[in-house]
């Protein structure tokens, strides 16, 4: 896609950005399969979630680059997978925390905001 095809497809789903190099967004789930093993993609399509929402097509590409964002976006609209499809792809390829990793901290941390999320 042109630079212009990819300005009005976010237009098309009212995605605003700022910063540098900003990667492209998933159109679907078929181009997850850059970010992430296939076997997340094929959970993804077992448990039947048909496309990615707005803030999971920026979000998911973004996360899988281990660079910093801030996302805002309404309850309910996939805010949580589209900060843990990335979390998940990085913990599956690194080794199993054993004797000799332990003390080297943890692979992630999830914070959460409220208590109803947390649970």
């Amino acid at each position: 896609m042109t630079t212009r095809d990819w300005r009005i497809f976010k237009e098309n789903f009212d995605i605003i950005t700022k910063g540098k190099d900003i990667p492209c967004l998933l159109r679907n789930w078929k181009d997850l399969r850059q970010f992430v093993p296939d076997q997340i993609v094929s959970n993804i399509h077992r448990i039947g979630f048909e496309k990615p929402t707005p803030i999971q097509m920026q979000a998911i590409p973004v996360g899988a680059g281990m660079r910093d964002m801030l996302a805002l976006a309404p309850t309910g609209s996939g805010k949580s997978a589209a900060f843990l499809l990335p979390i998940i792809s990085f913990l599956m390829k690194m080794p199993p925390v054993d004797g000799s990793n332990a003390e080297d901290g943890p692979y992630s941390l999830i914070m959460a905001p409220t208590r109803e999320l947390a649970i």
